[in-house]
């Protein structure tokens, strides 16, 4: 039985069609008015919280020491 080679554009395919469903459910939300746009605006700032603190919390437990080079202290 021939051994059948991955597709090399599936992942770009899959890729496109999340961000096409992505832009979909937000022109869906930005036409119901008011309420739409502020549920995408509690939206991104749900994801920015938590972006920033999960960045913060993996910053907080590295064991690596910093150089000195790189925080500009002497």
């Amino acid at each position: 039985m021939p051994v059948q080679e991955p597709d090399p554009q599936g992942p770009a395919a899959l890729l496109v069609a999340a961000l096409l469903a992505m832009l979909a459910h937000i022109s869906r939300m930005l036409r119901r008015g008011w309420p739409g746009i502020l549920r995408l605006t509690a939206g991104g700032l749900g994801a920015a919280v938590s972006g920033f603190t999960f960045g913060a919390f993996v910053i907080g437990i590295s064991t690596q020491e910093v150089r000195p080079e790189l925080t500009g202290s002497p």
